[in-house]
């Protein structure tokens, strides 16, 4: 874990170190599949899907799919 991407704050924020899925993430361990990653970005957070990319340089968030806010 943490090669393609770190986690921070506690688990909660994701520091992509590559251009990779979601998909690619839950399947190297990076993140659970019972977990949601959201870019963050000027008008609010943004649920991503499986298929969708996460960059170096942007803003993502991670938390249980249980949570109410995501």
């Amino acid at each position: 874990m943490g090669e393609l991407a770190v986690r921070k704050s506690g688990g909660t924020k994701l520091e992509p170190s590559a251009k990779v899925t979601v998909k690619k993430l839950i399947e190297t361990g990076e993140i659970n599949s019972d977990e949601v990653v959201y870019e963050v970005t000027a008008k609010g957070p943004r649920k991503l899907s499986e298929g969708d990319l996460v960059e170096p340089g942007k803003e993502y968030g991670v938390v249980p799919m249980s949570d109410p806010g995501a």
